[in-house]
């Protein structure tokens, strides 16, 4: 039963909208991947600062930018202030252990769920909590580390 248990102790304290990560603790870098797209073209690349993205709000393509981890709170900060999203959403996407919601907003909606998976090998089924952002022309999406349940 202690497994299902987790202490949320560096919230407290806290005012609401302060970025903590909160879920297993990671060491690698997040991975950040960029698809921009009309109806005749597409453009998929790998991106090393989240800066590299932001000049596409302004473009007509849509984009979707897909961060693999969310445990770098200063990428999620850069996104949220440059993406004009509120700081209790960018709360719960900190949070890995958010419930399923939907959200909407006057300028984009916010969806929070769980991906489950199979982990044959293990017998054990792996949880990840995927928040997408959808706007006018862009979507991020982030992707929470797996945990087996």
């Amino acid at each position: 039963m202690s497994r299902f248990i987790k202490k949320r102790s560096k919230k407290v304290g806290l005012s609401p909208g302060s970025l903590v990560y909160i879920g297993n603790k990671k060491t690698e870098k997040v991975g950040i991947t960029l698809i921009d797209y009309d109806a005749e073209n597409i453009n998929e690349k790998v991106i090393k600062k989240i800066e590299e993205c932001f000049h596409f709000k302004k473009t007509p393509t849509v984009t979707w930018i897909n961060l693999d981890g969310v445990h770098e709170i200063e990428i999620i900060d850069k996104i949220g202030k440059h993406y004009d999203i509120h700081p209790l959403i960018l709360e719960d996407i900190l949070n890995t252990d958010q419930r399923a919601k939907v959200d909407v907003f006057d300028s984009y909606i916010i969806i929070i769920f769980r991906m489950l998976s199979l982990d044959e090998k293990e017998s054990k089924i792996d949880s990840e909590q995927i928040s997408l952002i959808l706007g006018h022309n862009y979507v991020i999406s982030f992707q929470s580390v797996y945990v087996n349940l």
